[in-house]
């Protein structure tokens, strides 16, 4: 008989199952957000309590930004005196995201004395200098340096004044119109005022103050004689401006004096200078800086 037929080749295996696919890649991470948020919001604290405060005309900020002082020279002063202005104190509370109260507010003494015009933070945020142009008879002026105490048995925080008032010399003197701390320590502080010269010439002065043994020490003689950088008449004081910079030791001073004119007679170009103190005496540091042009406010 016949031979019966081959069989058929075999099927070829089944295709292997597709192999998984891969993970999705993962998502790109968010953009970081590197604008500015507001820290604890328009809390009460932070704004005046009444019209024509100028609440904030002066701030300060710690070194750690938890801290901030604000001055309100047209608020009312102690018993009321108006004008006699306040300075406030807070904390930023992380866990409440709010700010908070550091003692009570500092009051001014006297009537239009304008207490809070300039404030200054240490940079840990515990010692306060404040400044009155205004204040006492015919705008002397007054600077007043505080320190953080915390009561033993309350642990209530308060303020209290260090050492002695830091006050103008003469009638208009506005001390106070500027006030720096050294940066790295809280012994040595620079004021700005006015006071008239051995000419007659009524002109910016600034003095620089270590404190030692309970009381503030004049380090130098004045610096002084910064010609029409401040007012030329006795009775016009908004236009007085000096603004002041402190190095960490306390050593070296710049000097803006916006309403400086230049040698060639332009108004306002504005100023600088720097000075540093050796051997008890203050020396400037190479030629003072001016703007280039008129109204440049150079030093503001």
């Amino acid at each position: 008989p016949p031979s019966p037929p081959p069989s058929p080749p075999p099927f070829p295996p089944p295709f292997p199952p597709p192999a998984p696919l891969p993970p999705p890649f993962p998502p790109p991470p968010s953009p970081v957000d590197w604008g500015w948020r507001l820290l604890g919001g328009d809390d009460v604290d932070l704004q005046g309590d009444a019209a024509f405060q100028f609440s904030a005309e002066s701030v300060s900020i710690s070194f750690d930004g938890t801290r901030v002082a604000i001055g309100a020279p047209s608020a009312d002063g102690t018993g009321g005196a108006p004008f006699g202005g306040r300075v406030r104190v807070l904390e930023y509370d992380a866990e409440a995201t709010s700010w908070v109260k550091v003692g009570d507010d500092i009051l001014g003494d006297g009537q239009l004395d304008g207490f809070g015009k300039k404030v200054v933070l240490s940079k840990e945020g515990k010692m306060l200098a404040v400044a009155a142009p205004s204040h006492g008879f015919e705008d002397l002026g007054v600077v007043r340096v505080y320190e953080e105490v915390t009561d033993s048995w309350s642990q209530q925080i308060s303020w209290s004044q260090i050492a002695q008032n830091l006050t103008g010399d003469e009638s208009f003197a506005w001390y106070g119109s500027d006030i720096a701390f050294s940066k790295s320590s809280t012994t040595r502080i620079a004021v700005a005022g006015g006071k008239t010269n051995a000419d007659g010439v009524f002109t910016g002065i600034v003095r620089s103050y270590w404190y030692s043994d309970g009381t503030w020490k004049q380090a130098g003689g004045d610096i002084s004689d910064f010609g029409d950088a401040t007012v030329t008449s006795s009775v016009d004081h908004a236009a007085m401006q000096i603004h002041l910079g402190v190095s960490a030791n306390g050593r070296k001073l710049a000097i803006g004096t916006p309403l400086s004119a230049n040698s060639d007679g332009a108004e306002s170009v504005g100023a600088v200078r720097v000075y540093e103190y050796v051997s008890k005496t203050w020396t400037q540091l190479g030629l003072t800086v001016y703007g280039d042009n008129a109204g440049d406010l150079l030093g503001s």
